[in-house]
């Protein structure tokens, strides 16, 4: 059960994407209110009542709109991808329904007038959160499932391509003056955004690593298309050095001879990458 709660998990900064999680995690609440009025809310009679069981599924899309854009601004060192597993998932999306409950529960007072209690907040608490709580972990579990199938059908060996007996030389400038690599292309494993400086990994058994003050973007417009690819928004990798493909539910990273850190690929770079790798290009 550690094992499987510590399993890296893909962290979501597609924001169309979970906007739509937001918006049908509200419109599922509404209808399933409307539908099947659990909680009492049969009894309640009322020329409003439509009106009112709507707005449950408004206030839960509305704060975890706000949560969602707040909480990973202010602690953004515990939001990354790099250390985002399952059980952080679960916790996260736990949280956000807590917080939604928490605001549902603040919706039907004001609605209905009523003093604050603790007892009847616990009770109404107790309730939703027990209701939701399966179907979260469900969510993410069966999600879970069906991405690492998805990335695991990419893992594969690479046949290493060894350096071209014609290669031109390139030179890699950064901004600062006098800041100049000069290397073959195969020679050139990767390179890794930093801030406001990309380091670049080359060499063959004992890879080294220089740092030059450019953006990744500008660095990109120094290297030949052919042979390297944009694989990741913080990396570019030079194709004839990958000897190895794996995937979790993260997607896929990329293996180099001789070099302990994988390269990750986006989701988005996933087919473009095992498609290049497959010809060559």
């Amino acid at each position: 059960m550690i094992e499987f709660l510590t399993a890296p998990y893909p962290l979501q900064k597609d924001w169309k994407a979970h906007l739509a999680f937001i918006l049908g995690t509200g419109l599922f609440v509404s209808v399933f209110l409307l539908t099947f009025q659990p909680f009492g809310t049969y009894e309640y009679q009322d020329p409003h009542k439509t009106f009112f069981l709507l707005g449950y599924g408004v206030v839960i899309s509305g704060v975890m709109a706000l949560i969602s854009c707040g909480v990973p601004t202010v602690l953004p060192g515990f939001f990354r991808e790099e250390g985002w597993t399952v059980g952080k998932q679960i916790i996260w999306l736990a949280v956000l329904f807590m917080l939604a409950i928490a605001g549902c529960y603040g919706y039907k007072a004001w609605y209905f007038s009523e003093r604050f209690s603790l007892y009847s907040m616990l009770n109404f608490f107790l309730i939703a959160f027990s209701t939701a709580i399966f179907p979260i972990a469900a969510i993410v579990v069966s999600d879970y499932i069906r991405l690492l199938r998805k990335y695991r059908k990419g893992v594969r060996q690479v046949p290493l391509v060894e350096g071209l007996p014609k290669e031109k030389e390139l030179m890699l400038e950064g901004e600062n003056q006098g800041e100049i690599i000069h290397l073959l292309p195969s020679q050139i494993l990767f390179l890794k955004s930093s801030d406001n400086y990309v380091e670049v990994f080359y060499g063959e058994d004992a890879p080294q690593r220089r740092v030059l003050r450019a953006a990744l973007k500008q660095m990109e417009k120094q290297l030949p298309k052919e042979g390297f690819v944009r694989c990741h928004r913080s990396f570019i990798v030079n194709l004839g050095r990958v000897v190895e493909v794996s995937g979790n539910a993260q997607g896929y990273k990329l293996h180099l001879r001789g070099v302990a850190e994988t390269v990750p690929v986006a989701r988005s770079k996933s087919e473009e990458v095992l498609s290049r790798l497959g010809t060559g290009a």
